[in-house]
């Protein structure tokens, strides 16, 4: 009995934080477009302030842009949940390294 009722408990709140999870991959009513907005605006500022060489700004939006290439052709294809998934996979991944880059010349 008490096995029954974990595994329903697990089961429950997995089904409870599901609708959080989708929201993660995909930003309600923004779409990537805010998120990729976002980032944009970060490198510029880490490059205007200094934390971020040419370099390392360079190297981040040609990132970025070959991202919101993708996700032009995924919404010219229909955007499949699959493929929205795949872009904030990697707008997430983009943001961890924009993160580091930021961390790395601040010290931390």
């Amino acid at each position: 009995m008490l096995k029954a009722l974990t595994i329903l408990s697990v089961g429950g709140a997995l089904i409870m934080s599901a609708p959080a999870f989708a929201q993660s991959y995909y930003d309600q009513g923004t779409g990537t477009g805010h998120r990729e907005a976002v980032i944009r605006d970060r490198i510029a500022d880490g490059l205007d302030r200094g934390d971020l060489s040419y370099d390392q700004a360079q190297r981040l939006r040609t990132e970025l842009n070959q991202i919101v290439n993708l996700d032009a052709r995924y919404t010219d294809e229909g955007r499949a949940d699959w493929q929205v998934r795949d872009i904030n996979s990697r707008l997430s991944l983009l943001r961890s390294r924009l993160d580091y880059d930021l961390g790395a010349d601040a010290g931390y």
